[in-house]
This record gives C-alpha cells, sequence and structure tokens, in this order.
C-alpha cells in the first residue's frame, strides 16, 4: 500500500511519559552546546531530552504538571533571574506561554522568538501510476522552522529487520534563508526510535542504513520558482527544468496511460506553534 512516511510513522506507539526532568541527559549526542547559548525572552525552544517535565514552579523538586517528548516546538515568555546547574548543565528556567509551567533550559534549544519565522516547510507532489516499496521510496523531506532551527524526520532503515531495529530519527538542526535560497543543514541533535517507537538512547552506538547520512549527508538546499499558481520551492541541484504547471497539465494527460510521473515540489506555510506541533511523529502533550 502506497502510504506518505509521515502516515507511516503516526501509526507507531507514541513514547509514555517520563516522571524525572529527563531520562536521557544528553541525548546522546555530541555538539550542540552552541544551540543553548541564546537565553533571551520571548525565545522560541525545543525539547532535546528523550522527555521533558514541565512543573509548576522552577525548581527540580516542584511538581511536574507536563512533559514534552524530544523535538517538541515551545515558545517562552519568562526566565529566572539566575541559573541554575541539573545533571552537570547549567541554565536558567523558563516558563513555556501556553501552560504557564516551568522547564529548565539545559535540555533545550533556543533562537530569538519572531511571529513571522515560524512555519512547515511541506513537500507536495504529482503522481501518476508510481510503484515501490521500502521507506526510501515514500520518503521525502519536510521540516517545521522556528527562525533559524528546523526540527524534521527521517527513516533510518529501509526494510527494519525486527521490531527493535533503529527505525525512524528526529532530526534538528541549523537553517537559514538567503534570497531565493533556502538551507537546511546537517542534523546537529537527532533522537532515535525503534520499530516500536522506543527511545535509542545511542543512535551512534546501533547500526542501521542512515546512521552516517542524519550527520554528515542531510543538508538539503531549495530554490526558489514560480508558476501561475505561485511560489514554491525545488531542489536545487534538480535538472527538471520544467515548471510545477507543466506536470498539473501532464497528469491529465496521462492518467489514461501507465507512463509515471512523480514531481515534488515545496510549500512554505505559516502555522501556529500548536500546528507545528502536530506535525512532528511522536511530540504529544502528556499532562499530570
Amino acid at each position: 500500500m502506497k502510504l506518505k512516511l509521515i502516515i507511516i510513522l503516526l501509526l507507531i506507539p507514541l513514547l509514555s511519559s517520563c516522571k524525572k526532568i529527563s531520562d536521557n541527559k544528553n541525548a546522546g549526542y555530541e555538539d550542540f552546546q552552541k544551540f543553548m547559548n541564546y537565553s533571551e525572552v520571548p525565545c522560541f525552544g525545543v525539547v532535546i531530552a528523550s522527555a521533558l517535565n514541565g512543573r509548576s514552579e522552577p525548581k527540580l523538586n516542584s511538581q511536574a504538571k507536563v512533559t514534552f517528548q524530544f523535538g517538541t516546538p515551545l515558545v517562552f515568555v519568562e526566565r529566572t533571574s539566575l541559573k541554575e546547574n541539573i545533571d552537570g548543565k547549567e541554565d536558567y528556567w523558563y516558563r513555556e506561554k501556553e501552560t504557564g509551567v516551568w522547564f529548565f533550559g539545559g535540555f533545550l534549544v533556543k533562537t530569538q522568538f519572531n511571529q513571522n519565522l515560524m512555519y512547515s516547510f511541506d513537500e507536495k507532489s504529482y503522481k501518476l501510476n508510481t510503484v515501490g516499496g521500502g521507506w526510501s521510496y515514500f520518503y521525502t523531506f519536510n521540516a517545521i522552522v522556528l527562525n533559524d532551527i528546523y526540527v524534521s524526520w527521517m527513516y533510518l532503515s529501509d526494510y527494519p529487520e525486527n521490531e527493535y531495529a533503529p527505525t525512524v530519527a528526529t532530526v534538528i538542526g541549523k537553517c537559514r534563508i538567503t534570497g531565493d535560497q533556502i538551507i537546511f543543514s546537517n542534523g546537529v541533535i537527532a533522537g532515535a526510535y525503534d520499530n516500536n517507537g522506543k527511545w535509542i538512547n545511542d543512535l551512534k552506538l546501533v547500526k542501521c542504513d542512515n546512521q552516517e547520512l542524519v550527520y554528515k549527508e542531510f543538508e538539503q538546499r531549495f530554490k526558489k520558482e514560480s508558476d501561475e499558481d505561485g511560489s514554491y520551492y525545488v531542489l536545487e541541484n534538480s535538472s527538471d527544468k520544467n515548471k510545477r504547471s507543466f506536470y498539473k497539465k501532464q497528469v491529465e494527460v496521462k492518467k489514461s496511460t501507465n507512463e509515471e510521473i512523480w514531481y515534488s515540489w515545496y510549500e512554505i506555510e505559516k502555522k501556529s506553534i500548536n500546528q507545528l506541533r502536530e506535525r512532528i511523529p511522536f511530540v504529544k502533550v502528556n499532562k499530570k
């Protein structure tokens, strides 16, 4: 059955909540401290622990009110005046806008808040007579963007060997818009899950098809195009000179034939923080 990857992912069981502030101290990955220097409010934040508790007060022994999973986008409107050291991480506590509860900043990546720079970057396509198998066949790049931070997701194994095999990953990295170009960098932090939706503590210690791709070959570059239906983006290295409108007509012309057509483009759509959260596999709110 031809299903989009995102639909497949959403059918995998979600992670259970965690009573500790984090059941994974640093998400198992290096080189993410540069993400954590921003401390002004208001700001965007993304959870980088496998599960992070929001508390009624900005202290570790206060009541846990809500839990967010790895990759959850948030907006913070207040910050404590003093830093605290928890599990070897020194940072402020931040109050989240929607729930009003406090999250420790040592398990967040943060960036400047900008209402105009919170959007989804979604693949659209015209397809006709497409046939294939394996997750690589159905996979397309999609992301949510918060200013200069993106959250994306991808498959790790084309055909997972068993229920414990690394299967999907949520990837966090930096992105930038320069003129008519959008660049998504290689992943800096990634959260991996097996075929049961169970968190994998360190992706670098397990074998899977796309282990190296996340950190070394994940970069995506897109260029802006336009037709009578408006602006859109395509891969920068695409050799296809035809416009989107060409394939729109071809799908109608060729629908009675066996000819295969698969043309993909990308669109930017501004969304609320809750709408962005709904785009990410495994992200849900666990209220205490």
